[in-house]
């Protein structure tokens, strides 16, 4: 995938793209195409890449497709929901809506959930105030390539006080095409006390390689309150990259949750920026990986208001060849006294060719806070496992017993029952593929 013919590739891609009458997202696909042209993709001589080598990556081609899901039933995906009695899902297939498989069952004037290609063909009006705003297509060029491009994803307004008590289930979808390319883009707009829990999910049918570059741009007014569960269980030859960039306005809550379970290389970027007094955000992960994965979280956190807090929980489990990456970042700006920040990251190495790169940062320009980080990254602890063997477990099971423990602290963040006990069962259910295979917990 080199840069110039590429961005060559793309250029005659954007001629089938919706809105080519819409000037101000012709304006910013251009825009992002010249970006990605003069700057090209990160290497490792970029200091937030130097521990991810998507060379390999690069040198491979991948194109976008208009392949449709004629065929996929329901019933093909079941297995993938949160719950039989789903009353709000909506599906992409391959980076497009797929109607015929998604679920709305609720109240039209409390909110509107779409795929984002209709909401450009239809009404880009309401778009302009927001989409491209915050996320940086300079900082690397996945992002630019995402915005080049930006055709289909999800839509979600939720108005003025509404709460919505069921998550809502988004759903990518990638079914077994070799080198494809999808590119999600993604809007979430929280009114005023607005409430929802929002679930981010992709997952693979097949086992093909492919890249998947995800842009996501949520944006809290006052009082708001979102809980934003990830969950990436895609193949073990897909490439996921992603950036996720949260604005949040005064007293609002934002709490995010990533699972991450599958895929080759997996990058992960969470940028929150807390602009208005009194936010609050929490960011959780976890990561799981064996055999030759490489996975990477890389979060920043902006204080710029006073009075505002956030803690973060990264955990991960590493086996075999496996690799981990978490660079979490918290920056407190000169006025924003009385900020509280946490951050922490555990890694449990069960293999020793496995290998955690850890690097949690503080940067504080004012005076009156409150901010702590750590980071620890070790084996099983063995008089943990000398306890419960004295207690008549076997080695294996004392060794299972802790591990889901200690993921199980992350998952247990997860506000919604009904959903934590889902996903607390993939987790589980991937534990034990694992077992079994010879990797992980043995």
């Amino acid at each position: 995938m080199n840069t110039v013919p590429f961005t060559k590739m793309m250029r005659s891609k954007t001629a089938e793209l919706p809105g080519q009458n819409v000037e101000w997202l012709q304006q910013v696909r251009n825009a992002a195409l010249s970006a990605l042209a003069e700057k090209g993709f990160p290497h490792k001589k970029h200091e937030d890449w130097k521990y991810t080598n998507i060379q390999p990556l690069l040198e491979q081609e991948f194109e976008l497709t208009n392949s449709s899901c004629i065929g996929l039933m329901s019933e093909d995906i079941e297995h993938l929901f949160l719950n039989f009695d789903e009353d709000c899902r909506i599906v992409f297939v391959n980076g497009r809506f797929a109607p015929q498989l998604s679920v709305f069952n609720h109240d039209k004037s409390q909110f509107e959930i779409i795929g984002l290609a209709k909401v450009i063909a239809t009404q880009p009006g309401l778009l302009q105030p927001y989409l491209t705003r915050y996320v940086d297509t300079d900082e690397h060029g996945f992002n630019a390539l995402n915005t080049a491009s930006i055709n289909d994803g999800l839509y979600l307004h939720i108005l003025k006080n509404v709460q919505i008590k069921e998550p809502i289930h988004v759903l990518y979808l990638t079914t077994a095409i070799d080198s494809l390319l999808v590119l999600p883009r993604n809007l979430i707009l929280l009114d005023s006390h607005a409430q929802a829990t929002v679930v981010e999910h992709y997952a693979s049918l097949g086992n093909a390689n492919m890249l998947v570059d995800a842009v996501s741009e949520t944006i809290l007014a006052p009082g708001a309150k979102l809980e934003h569960v990830k969950i990436q269980q895609e193949s073990s030859r897909t490439s996921h990259i992603a950036s996720h960039t949260i604005l949040q306005q005064r007293d609002s809550q934002f709490s995010s949750s990533v699972i991450s379970i599958g895929g080759k290389l997996v990058r992960s970027d969470t940028h929150a920026r807390l602009v208005e007094q009194g936010g609050d955000c929490i960011l959780n992960g976890l990561y799981i990986a064996d055999e030759s994965q490489h996975m990477d979280f890389h979060t920043f956190i902006e204080h710029a208001a006073p009075a505002c807090t956030s803690r973060q929980d990264y955990r991960g489990v590493l086996d075999d060849n496996s690799r981990g990456v978490f660079n979490g970042r918290v920056y407190v700006h000169r006025d924003a006294q009385q900020s509280n920040a946490e951050q922490s990251n555990k890694t449990l190495l069960l293999s020793g060719k496995a290998e955690m790169d850890s690097k949690p940062q503080l940067e504080i320009f004012a005076d009156d806070v409150k901010c702590c980080h750590g980071a620890t990254v070790g084996k099983l602890d063995e008089d943990m496992l000398f306890y419960l063997r004295s207690r008549g477990l076997d080695q294996q099971t004392a060794r299972n017993f802790l591990v889901k423990g200690f993921v199980g602290k992350v998952i247990q963040h997860i506000q919604n029952t009904s959903l934590r006990m889902r996903i607390e069962q993939w987790v589980n259910q991937h534990l034990h593929m694992a077992e079994t295979k010879g990797g992980v917990l043995q």
